[in-house]
Order: structure tokens, then sequence, then C-alpha cells
């Protein structure tokens, strides 16, 4: 490893402590988000060629206004955007406490509560804000994909929290699928579709055949 590799290297070590929750999202430019969106978007495609045997190809990384990602999906080309789940709340809370040594938290890390209301809540909100965005900017998104690493909710939770989740009414979002943590046991990254793509299908989380 080079000094340039180092420093950068250092540099997302930083980046990914100094935000205490989720650190796989933290970025503090456009570049980075670009690394990290493209890092879950691959592993969207891996989960789906896994899941359901569907072939997306990665076309282009795009630029606003258009939507981040432009993909080939039985050599038809469809746009993908995606989110993080996110609670500013708890991110904020988490990044002064990583600051603060004299906070009590600063050793042990931010314990938070988790529910349905709070879930559903955060969901909503996500997916309303980007409703909101592509309306004004009069583009439609073929797919929207929510990703989770703010909390390692039980896959038992979050299937039945989507279960019971309302989808709102979208113009410009046509399928909305999320993505949660890793999981060992399973065939793929957890992944559920909320609105399912024609061409991609219905999508829930499989265990590997010689998961106990």
């Amino acid at each position: 490893m080079d000094d340039n590799d180092y420093t950068e290297s250092k540099r997302w070590a930083h980046l990914m402590n100094g935000r205490g929750v989720a650190q796989s999202g933290a970025t503090e430019n456009a570049e980075d988000t670009a690394i990290v969106e493209r890092g879950m978007l691959r592993e969207f495609i891996a989960s789906i060629k896994k899941l359901n045997g569907v072939s997306i190809k990665l076309n282009k990384q795009e630029s606003p206004p258009l939507p981040d990602f432009s993909c080939f999906l039985n050599e038809k080309n469809i746009t993908v955007e995606l989110t993080e789940f996110m609670d500013e709340k708890i991110i904020k809370e988490a990044k002064y406490i990583q600051a603060t040594p004299e906070d009590p938290l600063c050793n042990q890390g931010l314990w938070f509560d988790t529910s349905e209301e709070w879930f559903h809540s955060i969901l909503l909100k996500t997916i309303n804000k980007k409703e909101k965005i592509y309306n004004r900017k009069q583009i439609y998104v073929d797919v929207l994909l929510v990703w989770n690493e703010l909390v390692q909710l039980s896959l038992e939770n979050t299937n039945s929290w989507l279960g019971n989740f309302k989808v709102p009414e979208l113009d410009n979002i046509g399928a909305i699928y999320f993505q949660s943590w890793y999981h060992p046991k399973y065939l793929a990254r957890p992944t559920w579709s909320l609105i399912e793509h024609p061409d991609i299908g219905s999508v829930a989380p499989v265990l590997e055949p010689n998961a106990l």
C-alpha cells in the first residue's frame, strides 16, 4: 500500500468512525457518495440474480438531475435511484457522542429503541422525499432502492413491518425494493419488494439450503 492509499484509507476510517452509526453510508462529497452507491447497487444486482435469476447490468452512473443509475434489464434501459434508510436525529446524536469523550455513551455507542411505528415513519418519509424530488423534476424512476445499514433489525421484525407498511400513492416511482444488513445464513443480502418491477419480480429473503 503506497502513501496515497494509506491516506485515503485513513480518511474513510475517520469518516466512518465519526458518523457513529450506519458507517457504510458515511461520505463527505459527491465522489464518496457515488462510490457508496455503486457498492449498494452491486449488492442489489447480486441479490436479484441469486433470488430470482434476473440479470441486471449497470450501464452508467448518472449525474443530477437524472436518477443515480441507468441499467440494462431484458435489453431495456431502466433507471435506478438509491436512497439510504436514515433517521437524521439518530445520526446527529451519534456524531455528537463520538465527538464528546466526556459523554458516558462515547465508549458504549448510541442506544435507541426501534418500533414498527418508528420504522414506518422513516420509510414513509424516505419514499415521499424521493417522490417529491422527481415529481418536481418531472422524471420517472423505474426502481427506487432503499438500503438500510442504520440499524440491524431482526429479519422477523422487518418481514412483519414491511408487510404492514402502506406504500403511498406514487406518480414518479414505479417499483420499490428494500435492502437490509447482510446475514450469513441467507442466500443473498436480505431484500424485499414493496412494489415489484414487472421484469424483476417479487423478492424476499431466502435461507441458505443448509442453514439451521
